[in-house]
């Protein structure tokens, strides 16, 4: 969903990767389809994108974890992108 010129997942990819202690930020998509744009969104940018289940969330973030050796697994979802804020 655009907001205010860009893709919200731009908007969130590019907040997190000013995170100063991650290592990767890496988008979990789903093999589906129609989730095609988001990996080619994310090629477009540079960003990291793997495809997994798109019924076993959990196995997507496993892959991703394993792909990596990830020690810690953040999980930060675009589509609720106000959710995080302080109140």
């Amino acid at each position: 969903m655009d907001l205010a010129g860009e893709p919200m997942l731009v908007r969130v990819v590019n907040r997190v990767k000013r995170a100063k202690l991650l290592d990767y930020v890496v988008v979990a998509t789903t093999v589906n389809p129609r989730d095609r744009t988001i990996f080619e969104l994310c090629n477009d940018h540079g960003y990291i994108c793997m495809n997994g289940s798109e019924e076993d969330v959990l196995d997507r973030y496993w892959q991703v974890a394993t792909a990596f050796h990830a020690d810690l697994v953040v999980r930060i979802t675009s589509d609720c992108p106000l959710s995080n804020r302080p109140s």
